[in-house]
């Protein structure tokens, strides 16, 4: 039967059939319009893939994931739009379907980054898509961000902001979308902050009611992680925290939920607000709290953070009324904070009195250190006669507290430790030795002042380096994380003030900070390396004419070939002797890398094959065992600290043709422990080739994978010459599965990294 189209009529108008059929009819013409987004016809390449997603294994997720990033580029090849993009990947993501392999479907955050890269939020429609593509994948949010999906996620939160929504139903999805974006961006703590702003003042703008527990518990459970789990602890982004806590105790106050974490939040207000704003916050965090009927224990902390607040704000009056009035002070805590309230007001008579009786009464033992209380009453004491100028009588008070202080565990206060809040209210071991100083001097007791200065030097100093070699440790430790950026760049800066102050023989000052330098090379941060060894040229630590000096020339001509500055690495190459071959010594091996990976550069292959082979002689003759059997090998340690001119030996010997001698070096690389870094990828597929070209099809196959799982781990990483390997290898191995869609897809995908590269190289090069 010949049907005839009738122009302004719906599909099942078109078609006189019987009723019965017109359910199934409409089923039909659903799916057949689903199908059409897809492509434009049923033979588009990106119908196809999309045919094999929704045919694979829940077992073959790793499969699935590669061909969601085919369909992606597929749908960019056809010109879909960002808008057509996410419907069409939306029909993948099974969230009702959820199983414990799938999760929500083979559709990852990082398909969704990658898909929505483009998009943007310009209307109340474009915010309820998006919404919808963040909903399939929020539960599982990226452990790590790069700096694209940084941009692309505030992007999409200043959009959503500045978005009219003229109804509740809108404003709700606008809650919603942010909410999604701050638990998207967690991996990155100052996105996930500025993006938790300003969804709790959306959320504090409207009626709680209208907004699901669920969702407004969530952020404010984000943002407030996102300072307290800061490490080392942050001073920065007060501003935005204060709106937080303004945009908190207003949602708290409307809400019957009792469990809110307000009394975490003076422990970053005094540290990153002024005094002024952190009390203002806090009152009106404990008036929140006052009517939500908080348990007891929270609510007699919030006032001991609030008289802490009036006390650093210059209101010591204020803080005496919380104190007696709101909580009547009788733990040792509460009465050592009242006693600095009435310090501060001159009422020292009582403040002596309270004293007295803390130093002399009998505490339970279950309060931990019960002597400490002790010692710091009678320093409290002691500092109330000194302001009094009654020496003579402070002095024994501070004998004693000293000898608890001295005697203690550390130098820090065990009661006061937890509440880091009250750590400069309370009497220490530093303001007790300083009052004891000042008291001998006002004695005249000369030889006594000499010995407490030289003790209360040494205690600051003790004090400072413990702060400093935890700080030092975390700067080691992120130097092989993260990207390379303004921050990454003060931080390498701020290394060099750290070892400047810790480190007193200056050779292992020098080899400490261009260990430093070295791994931030080798990670990505070629600006952070310069800006390490700039600072440390600058305050004398690094100087040419050191016995260094080989090294850190070495170093400079490392950065030179990171930056493909080819001509300025070869005109520093010319300062150095060169190597010899014959020598295993860390100059010469130094100094052979630079040359091969410089002669690798330039595609002179035979002479990078020479000028590397000390590398697999080292390696040869290096053990395979430690002694104790439980450490890394010697063997294990060189190949992880010389990993990337290995690397770059398995280039050159693929390019060679030497297949085996390839992928045994390569097979090396992939044995780092924990090995997951920018080198992984190209290890892995240069491997893969290296098997293929030997006839090793299944090794080859296996390798493969490895590759394809350490390319999707590379994203967060700052753009090399490695990454772009590893996708130029990943396409000739593509070709040569027959798969010529993932080959245009890695090529395109090397070709992004490489005008990356070269942007991040010109801006280097004017800086």
């Amino acid at each position: 039967m010949r049907l005839r189209l009738q122009i302004g009529k719906t599909p099942l108008q078109m078609l006189k059939l019987p009723k019965l059929l017109i359910p199934f009819i409409a089923t039909f013409y659903t799916v057949c319009s689903q199908t059409s987004a897809l492509g434009d016809d049923s033979t588009s390449v990106s119908t196809s893939v999309f045919h094999k997603i929704e045919s694979s294994s829940p077992q073959n997720l790793e499969d699935s994931v590669d061909l969601v990033f085919d369909y992606i580029f597929a749908l960019k090849e056809e010109n879909k739009s960002p808008t057509e993009l996410i419907k069409a990947i939306l029909p993948l993501c099974k969230k009702d379907e959820s199983n414990r392999v799938y999760r929500l479907g083979p559709v990852l955050a990082q398909h969704w980054l990658v898909a929505l890269n483009d998009f943007s939020v310009d209307a109340p429609e474009s915010m309820t898509l998006l919404n919808r593509a963040l909903a399939t994948i929020v539960d599982y949010p990226p452990h790590i961000l790069s700096p694209d999906s940084v941009q692309t996620l505030l992007r999409f939160a200043k959009e959503i902001e500045e978005l009219k929504t003229p109804n509740d139903e809108l404003q709700k999805t606008r809650v919603s979308t942010l909410r999604q974006l701050v638990i998207m961006a967690r991996a990155n703590k100052e996105c996930s902050q500025k993006i938790g702003t300003l969804a709790l003042e959306q959320i504090a703008a409207i009626d709680s009611t209208a907004v699901k527990e669920s969702e407004w518990r969530d952020v404010i459970s984000q943002v407030i992680g996102s300072y307290t789990s800061e490490y080392p602890r942050s001073k920065n982004n007060g501003d935005l925290l204060f709106r937080d806590a303004i945009a908190i105790a207003a949602i708290a106050a409307r809400t019957n939920n009792k469990y809110l974490q307000l009394h975490y939040l003076y422990n970053e207000l005094f540290r990153r607000c002024t005094n002024v704003e952190a009390l203002e916050a806090q009152l009106t965090l404990v008036d929140a709290a006052k009517q939500l009927k908080i348990d007891d224990n929270t609510l007699h902390k919030m006032f001991v953070q609030l008289a802490c607040a009036y006390l650093r704000a210059g209101k010591p009056q204020q803080a005496e009324e919380v104190l007696t009035k709101q909580i009547q002070a009788q733990n040792p805590i509460d009465v050592l904070l009242l006693v600095e309230c009435l310090r501060k007001q001159g009422k020292f008579s009582y403040a002596d009195k309270l004293c007295q009786k803390l130093a002399t009464s009998k505490l339970s033992f279950q309060i931990m250190y019960p002597s400490s209380f002790v010692a710091m009453a009678n320093a409290v004491r002691a500092e109330i006669l000194i302001e009094q100028k009654n020496y003579q009588v402070a002095l024994p008070l501070l004998i004693s507290a000293d000898s608890w202080f001295s005697n203690a565990v550390s130098h820090e206060n065990r009661n006061v430790q937890e509440l880091i809040f009250m750590d400069d209210l309370v009497p220490n071991e530093i303001s007790v030795l300083s009052n004891l100083a000042l008291t001998y001097e006002k004695l005249g007791r000369k030889s006594d002042v000499q010995r407490i200065k030289l003790t209360l030097s040494e205690v600051k100093k003790q004090s400072k380096l413990a702060i400093l070699f935890v700080e030092r440790d975390f700067l080691v430790s992120d130097a092989k994380a993260g990207i390379d950026s303004e921050t990454s760049q003060n931080q390498a800066r701020r290394m060099v003030e750290i070892l400047e102050f810790i480190e007193t023989d200056l050779s292992k000052r020098e080899k400490l900070i261009l260990d430093y330098a070295e791994s931030l090379v080798r990670h990505g941060k070629s600006k952070s390396a310069i800006a390490c060894i700039e600072a440390a040229e600058k305050s004398g630590i690094i100087k040419n004419s050191t016995k260094m000096g080989t090294r850190f020339r070495a170093l400079r001509i490392f950065i030179a070939e990171e930056r493909e500055d080819l001509t300025g690495a070869s005109q520093l190459l010319k300062d150095l002797p060169s190597a010899n071959g014959q020598s295993l010594s860390d100059d010469s091996l130094r100094i052979a890398e630079l040359e091969a990976r410089l002669a690798l550069l330039t595609r002179d292959y035979p002479l990078a094959e020479t000028k590397s082979r000390p590398l697999e002689v080292a390696i040869d003759s290096s053990s395979k065992f430690h002694p104790n059997g439980h450490q890394d090998s010697k063997r294990d340690q060189f190949v992880s600290e010389h990993s990337e001119a290995i690397l770059d030996r398995v280039l050159t010997l693929n390019q060679l043709h030497d297949y085996k001698g390839a992928a045994r070096l390569a097979r090396l690389l992939l044995l780092i422990p924990n090995q997951y870094d920018r080198t992984g990828a190209s290890s892995a597929a240069n491997l893969a080739l290296a098997y293929a070209n030997d006839g090793h099809k299944g090794l080859a196959d296996a390798a493969l994978h490895e590759a394809q799982f350490k390319d999707r781990g590379s994203f967060p990483f700052a753009p090399s010459r490695y990454e772009i390997d590893a996708k130029e290898k990943l396409a000739v191995l593509s070709e040569m599965k027959d798969n010529p869609l993932r080959a245009r897809r890695y090529r395109a995908e090397a070709e992004e990294v490489r005008e990356q590269l070269d942007r991040n190289n010109t801006r280097q090069s004017a800086h």
